[in-house]
């Protein structure tokens, strides 16, 4: 497989998890995913800061678009959110893709 096949696959992999992951909150809570910490205890704090991990590149684009079409952020500031947005989820497409090599799903 090329190199550039496996970049892509993994990108798309962190993203797609990311926009699961969303989902999910966003039906749980009824409301769109947002960066707010709850301060329920500290098991709380710890799976909001573990969603926020993993859905976290899916709400920058959101909140970024967002501002963006409201036109309160430069086109600079959409682009280095969406930079930022690919590089976590290519970091979570890595983790991702480990976890498929380890369990065998995936060979290379």
């Amino acid at each position: 497989m090329p190199d550039w096949v496996l970049l892509i696959f993994v990108l798309c992999c962190g993203f797609t998890l990311s926009g699961i992951a969303a989902s999910i909150l966003e039906f749980f809570t009824g409301s769109d995913p947002r960066f707010h910490v709850s301060r329920g205890g500290l098991t709380a704090m710890l799976c909001t800061l573990l969603i926020f991990m993993i859905a976290g590149p899916y709400m920058l684009v959101s909140a970024t678009l967002r501002r963006w079409s409201a036109g309160t952020l430069p086109v600079l500031g959409l682009l280095i959110a969406g930079g930022l947005a690919a590089i976590w989820s290519f970091c979570s497409g890595v983790l991702i893709f480990q976890a498929l090599l380890i369990t065998g799903i995936v060979s290379v």
